[in-house]
This record gives structure tokens, sequence and C-alpha cells, in this order.
């Protein structure tokens, strides 16, 4: 009996201790692009913050979305992704799901860049190719920032 409690207590320890969260972040490799983001919800383009992809170290990509403070409202946690346009048919396709807004400090980091469509990590170099490709935070139908891959 005392065994099995022990061969039980080991077996718990070792779960939690492969279960524990590791740690994902990697150092920016050096190079980077920023790009503007805009709000024109009242007829005018108003600069709304800006996003920025890096490259990691294994050279996958890292995207940081930052809102203005006049876009953002504490508490709200908004929603970013990546997105490009079906020519064919006019459709708005995902190619990535990027981490959320904070609507307190206007920071989004998303640590590796993860295609939607094969769930793969997106290198630096294909991410900052992605030419017309729009990043958008939003809440609901209400898109406070776009900025587009150029």
């Amino acid at each position: 009996m005392h065994f099995a409690i022990t061969t039980l207590c080991l077996f718990i320890t070792v779960a939690f201790t492969g279960c524990s969260k590791s740690d994902d972040t990697q150092a920016i490799q050096g190079k980077s692009k920023e790009y503007k983001m805009y709000n024109t919800s009242s007829g005018n383009t108003l600069e709304a913050g800006s996003f920025t992809i890096a490259e990691l170290q294994d050279g996958n990509a890292r995207v940081s979305v930052r809102l203005n403070a006049n876009y953002r409202v504490a508490g709200v946690l908004y929603k970013s992704n990546i997105t490009t346009t079906d020519a064919s048919n006019s459709v708005e396709l995902v190619f990535a799901v990027l981490a959320d807004v904070d609507g307190g400090t206007g920071i989004g980091e998303t640590n590796v860049l993860v295609s939607s469509g094969n769930n793969m990590a997106v290198k630096y170099a294909d991410a900052v190719n992605k030419v017309g490709y729009v990043v958008k935070v939003f809440s609901g139908a209400n898109v406070q920032a776009r900025g587009t891959i150029q």
C-alpha cells in the first residue's frame, strides 16, 4: 500500500511538472517593421496606433499592437487579427488571429504569429511580405483601428 501511494505521489509530481507553463517568450533577433494604424469611423482618417512585426531568434514573426489612448476603453478587451480579401468574391479571410488588445494599456502581444489556415508558425520574412494584408483591432462590428502591411 505504501508503495502505491509513493508511486501515485511521484506520478502526480511528474505530471504537474510536465504540465507547467513553459516560457515561450523569445528575444527579438533585431529585424522589425512598424506600420501605422488608422481609424476612419468619423469619416476622417485619424492615426489610431501602430503594429510591429519583429523577427524572433528562430526566424518566426512576433506581432505587437499598440492602440492610441483615444481609441481604447479601460476594461475592454479588443479582438485583433490579420485579414486578406479574396479578390474573386471580395470576401474577407482571416489569415491569423492575434492576441487581444487590452483597453487599459492599449497593448496586444502575439509572441509567435500562427497562420489560421494551417496552424503553423509564420516566418518573419513571410509576414512582412504579406503586402495588402490588414491588421484590425475591433470590438464586435466596431473597428477601432486598421493598418496595412506594405
